[in-house]
């Protein structure tokens, strides 16, 4: 069973009896690792071991001087860490479930409960044990899985299960476990063809509302098996993801610059015009031997990778949201192999990219403009790299628009179908989808296809009067019944894509209906092996994880 490199430094500093600080100074602080973080509103929230931090996203701020607002966990809470993490938006909720507990004796599972957080709207919240049917009671307790949250339930993938998360458990754990928000329940399905033995560790997954029936999430990275030892990493030569409703699952083949094998990175989604760019940052190499410093832009529908070219900054084990439209605010994590004494050199662990420009920030900016697709992946579609993607037909179905009079299924493991209307917007043809360079043209293209469409319905209805005329008057013409909506049996309506049929902005998973992060996308963080903070001056900061 591999341990991770560090457990011995953490032993250590949980021996010396050291004090613990939740939010410290910039000038303390050291490094704030595997902490678990999302938006709701216009806070950032981070739930750590012993307390849970909010910081102001109304206003501007630069890391060094963010200001926390801290609550702690009542003793009822135990101090997870390793858990799944899963938001509930619509009631500004997250909750905790597996893992286990921070600072236990080995072999000791934390208590067989589901604990929530309820956010109010000034940055603090409640910590509560959820009352729910106890329909997990039965599923095996583990950590270091992917979790994602749609906007009805929480999905957790994969996972190592210890004594110390499950009594006498000692395996990888495959499949996926969901938990709806609505009816409390909590099932597992075993369906996982993303491994040979349908188990993975340390990878994330991201939960993209616009493409498809019901949404589509992303599994990337992370490795099949971390019992008796760390082996086979997932490949992000292919990209498998799963329908949240159906949980039914698909693969498609990426092209481009693709990342190396990793695990316990972070990744962010967020929506460019008709598409959608998944970013992956950091993590550890396949051999645990160097803590990575690239980043990665996968774009949807294009299944295509390109590598970013920044500022490098090598960080693992952290967590990572989008705010204030085109933000990516990385939260905490590891930079050196075993340096945990050395300083982070994010401010307070925080760290401000822009998805747009691709750079590093040393302020968020609440009001910044919205997010548009970079210029290196928007450069591929220029250049026509849509028109070589190889689909199988299922997976080019959940790309392409919808009659407006088809339905979704319902049953779902913990979601509810999104609605006919949102799919026809959301579902766009993939033949001709035009790029950013040309959208000044769409309204234009949108329009030629309804008012050439009307056009030819009503020569055909002049036709039909004409002709009907005709016969009445003892003509010999025949009469034709005009289509002039289908060629060769196809819409013509639907036979192009343009983004200016686009939507507006859809909805996501982190995103509350107000200010200042409508845009934003949240997904899932790899799972750390230790989550620590230390002050510079020494002192354990054990809530920092």
């Amino acid at each position: 069973m591999r341990r991770s490199p560090w457990i011995c430094v953490l032993a250590f500093l949980l021996g010396s009896g050291l004090a613990r600080e939740n939010a410290p100074t910039a000038d303390n602080f050291l490094r704030r690792v595997n902490p678990r973080a999302t938006v709701f509103g216009n806070y950032l929230y981070v739930d750590g071991v012993n307390a849970t931090l909010a910081l102001d996203l109304s206003k501007s701020w630069t890391p060094k001087d963010a200001e926390f607002i801290e609550t702690e966990k009542p003793d009822s809470v135990s101090p997870l860490w390793k858990n799944a993490f899963f938001h509930d938006d619509a009631k500004k909720t997250f909750y905790i479930w597996g893992g286990r507990i921070f600072r236990t004796p080995w072999g000791v599972p934390p208590p067989v409960k589901v604990w929530k957080f309820v956010a109010d709207d000034k940055g603090g919240g409640a910590w509560s044990t959820e009352d729910d049917n106890h329909s997990f009671d039965d599923l095996v307790r583990s950590e270091d899985g992917a979790y994602v949250s749609t906007e009805d339930a929480g999905f957790w993938i994969g996972g190592s299960a210890f004594p110390e998360t499950h009594t006498d458990a000692d395996s990888d754990i495959p499949g996926v476990v969901s938990y709806n928000f609505t009816t409390k329940e909590w099932k597992n399905h075993t369906e996982a063809p993303f491994s040979d033995d349908g188990t993975v560790n340390a990878a994330t997954a991201t939960y993209i509302p616009s493409f498809g029936p019901n949404g589509l999430i992303m599994l990337l990275g992370g490795l099949e098996h971390t019992i008796p030892k760390a082996t086979n990493h997932l490949s992000f030569d292919t990209v498998h993801f799963f329908d949240p409703v159906t949980m039914k699952w698909y693969k498609q083949p990426t092209t481009g610059t693709k990342p190396q094998k990793r695990n316990h990175h972070c990744s962010v989604g967020v929506p460019g015009n008709g598409t959608y760019e998944i970013f992956i940052y950091g993590g550890w190499n396949q051999d645990y031997e160097k803590i990575l410093d690239d980043m990665y832009v996968l774009t949807i529908p294009g299944f295509n990778w390109a590598k970013v070219d920044f500022d490098k900054d090598p960080r693992t084990e952290f967590d990572c949201v989008v705010a204030g439209n085109r933000q990516m605010i990385t939260v905490g994590g590891a930079g050196v192999f075993g340096g945990w004494t050395v300083k982070d050199s994010y401010p307070k662990g925080l760290g401000i990219f822009d998805l747009t420009e691709l750079k590093w920030k040393d302020e968020f900016t609440p009001d910044a403009p919205a997010y548009k697709t970079p210029d290196l992946v928007q450069k591929w579609y220029d250049q026509g790299g849509l028109d070589r993607v190889e689909w199988s037909n299922d997976v080019k179905a959940l790309f392409t628009k919808k009659d407006s009079s088809s339905t979704t299924s319902s049953a779902s493991p913990g979601a509810t179908s999104t609605s006919s209307s949102t799919t026809d917007q959301t579902n766009q043809d993939l033949d001709k989808v035009s790029s950013d360079s040309k959208s000044s043209n769409t309204g234009a293209i949108a329009g030629g296809v309804v008012g050439g469409l009307a056009a030819l319905a009503l020569i055909g209805v002049l036709i039909f009067f004409v002709l009907r005329r005709r016969n009445g008057n003892g003509g010999e013409g025949e009469m034709v019944e005009q289509q002039p909506s289908e060629i060769d049996g196809r819409s013509v309506a639907a036979s192009g894509w343009s983004p200016g049929m686009m939507p507006p902005p859809p909805r996501f998973p982190t995103a509350s209906s107000g200010t200042p992060d409508s845009s934003r996308s949240r997904s899932t963080p790899g799972h750390g092996h230790l989550p620590s903070e230390l002050s510079s001056e020494g002192e354990r900061r054990a809530e920092l994880a």
